[in-house]
């Protein structure tokens, strides 16, 4: 039934976990992934003899390749108090060109669950991980991460850096209302087997993490697999696909630039522009590209006037204009900018202190401005 749910939907990506090599060779043989060009990375541990149950992660992409992959440990520490055998966690990451400059990592992951010694810190360990060690990179976070949005430990972690790192169920849906139970034992026949405490739990998710040049737009985000397989008909017995629903996404991604073309600024009422011109068109170099004005944001975002521009860029500022007290400003000076000789009017110090203070209002809507200044 999870062969012909993916057949049904025929996914550009699809990540799996806890396959084995059984399920494996069921898929191989699948027509409808020959005839669609599928590309696989698998992990390495699902064809290993050596274990009683060897089961591991995949990824699979269809007609195209990614730039660069890799399955990789997850880098966390142990405690050495725990005599216990270790077995290492590993993820597959997996990079796509967005265009010839942007890429994307996918990272297909299974963090430990709590038949796990010392579970919550290992989750902790490996979300701090991800988030130090990718921050430089546009990157999506896919799998089980065997965490309830009442862990309180690992929700803090994703709440401090609920501006850089993107929980897309919560994107589009209140959890009061569609709280997005991947594992439920209160109609899942398997998460009933599986679950020492019958909790139904957001396990699975998508977290995304953007830098300046993209925005996202989520087209479609659901639950699947929610379909069950007759056992005994007779006796009105079903049984689930998995212990897990499994998620779809939908997602466009646009490639946003931040550049000097652009400018985020203060213009003057037009009706005393005459004044402020005649003063700059003898000292300002820019006076025949450019209206008078003050620089609040530069460089800043191209907008190119879309439904992401409004919804991303200009109602955020909107709204927080409107909160905004209005002020006056004055010049009482004339001063340069020595390193490039330009002249300017300068504003006195009250005006100076509104003036800042709105920018700093302003500069917290934009992490990814922020993040662009900073590496520039």
């Amino acid at each position: 039934e999870i062969l012909k749910t993916l057949k049904s939907f025929l996914p550009d990506i699809i990540c799996l976990q806890e396959v084995t090599i059984k399920f494996l060779n069921l898929l191989l043989d699948e027509t409808w992934l020959k005839e669609n060009n599928y590309y696989i990375i698998i992990m390495g541990n699902i064809l290993e003899n050596n274990q009683n149950q060897p089961y591991g992660q995949l990824m699979l992409m269809k007609n195209f390749r990614p730039r660069a992959f890799s399955i990789c440990p997850l880098d966390i520490s142990e405690n050495v108090t725990n005599t216990r055998k270790k077995r290492t966690k590993q993820y597959i990451i997996a990079r796509f060109a967005l265009n010839s400059d942007v890429t994307i990592d996918v990272i297909n992951l299974h963090l430990h669950s709590n038949h796990t010694f010392n579970a919550n810190e290992k989750r902790c360990q490996s979300l701090e991980y991800f988030f130090k060690t990718m921050n430089t990179q546009n990157y999506m976070l896919i799998g089980d991460f065997n965490f309830g949005d009442y862990d309180i430990k690992e929700q803090n972690i994703l709440q401090r850096r609920q501006h850089q790192i993107h929980d897309l169920w919560k994107d589009i849906y209140d959890l009061d209302e569609n709280p997005g139970y991947t594992f439920d034992p209160s109609r899942n026949t398997c998460a009933q087997i599986t679950s020492n405490f019958q909790l139904s739990l957001r396990l699975d998710r998508y977290l995304l993490h953007k830098l300046h040049n993209i925005s996202y737009s989520i087209e479609h985000l659901n639950m699947i697999g929610l379909e069950t397989i007759p056992i005994d008909p007779i006796n009105n017995k079903y049984i689930n696909q998995s212990d897990h629903y499994a998620l779809q996404l939908i997602i466009n991604f646009r490639i946003r630039s931040i550049s000097q073309r652009s400018a985020l600024v203060l213009l003057p009422p037009m009706n005393i522009w005459p004044l402020i011109e005649s003063f700059r068109e003898k000292y300002d170099p820019l006076f025949n590209q450019l209206p008078p004005h003050i620089n609040l944001l530069w460089p800043f975002f191209d907008l190119i006037d879309t439904e992401d521009d409004e919804e991303n860029i200009l109602l955020p500022l909107r709204l927080l204009l409107a909160q905004c007290k209005s002020f006056n400003i004055e010049i009482n000076e004339i001063d340069s900018f020595k390193e490039n000789h330009i002249t300017f009017l300068k504003l006195n110090q009250q005006s100076t202190k509104h003036v800042k203070q709105l920018y700093e209002n302003i500069k917290q809507l934009f992490p990814q401005w922020l993040l662009f200044c900073n590496d520039n």
